[in-house]
């Protein structure tokens, strides 16, 4: 369905270039019809190519793709070895390095957010506002409570809700459950 939506849509709309930002993206691009003179160009990364099926993706749909972005070498390479040919290949590497990952322990990262070392986290994150129903996620976490009393919640966030949530999670949770 979504493929022949996709084929409707670029016949509408004409557009010259359909650009697919992942490997389930360029599935349903390959997969729709194009007109003639439209381009189809997919972009991967490192993180796109560990996925299980992105290679039988890239296999199946590599002679419709006339343009390959690739983010890195180590996804250059990957297109390559799927059959890709390197003339379809163009790497444009990110204008901001990703940060590295934030190295430290369990401990030392309980230890910061005040937690006990034996706690059960469970984490959410989001702008707080009234439609992404964290209060909903907070009576929740109340039902896991009852099983682990060793149970936190660490919502991380800030918005206009976030008063209202504060106010919530100390009437319905013990001190300290919620943060």
């Amino acid at each position: 369905v979504a493929a022949a939506r996709l084929s409707l849509l670029r016949r509408k709309a004409r557009v010259d270039v359909v650009h697919a930002w992942d490997a389930a993206a360029l599935m349903h691009a390959g997969l729709s019809r194009r007109t003639v003179g439209q381009w189809l160009m997919a972009t991967l990364d490192e993180l796109q190519t560990r996925r299980r099926w992105a290679a039988r993706i890239v296999s199946s749909f590599r002679n419709r793709v006339d343009m390959f972005v690739a983010a890195d070498e180590l996804t250059e390479n990957w297109l390559q070895a799927q059959g890709v040919a390197a003339r379809r290949i163009e790497t444009i590497r990110p204008g901001v390095p990703r940060s590295a990952p934030a190295i430290g322990s369990r401990a030392d990262w309980l230890a910061q957010l005040a937690l006990p070392a034996n706690a059960k986290v469970v984490a959410i994150a989001g702008p707080l506002v009234r439609i992404n129903n964290f209060d909903e996620a907070i009576w929740c976490f109340e039902l896991v409570r009852v099983i682990y009393d060793n149970a936190r919640l660490v919502i991380f966030g800030d918005g206009p809700d976030r008063a209202r949530l504060e106010l919530f999670a100390e009437r319905v949770s013990d001190p300290g459950c919620v943060q």
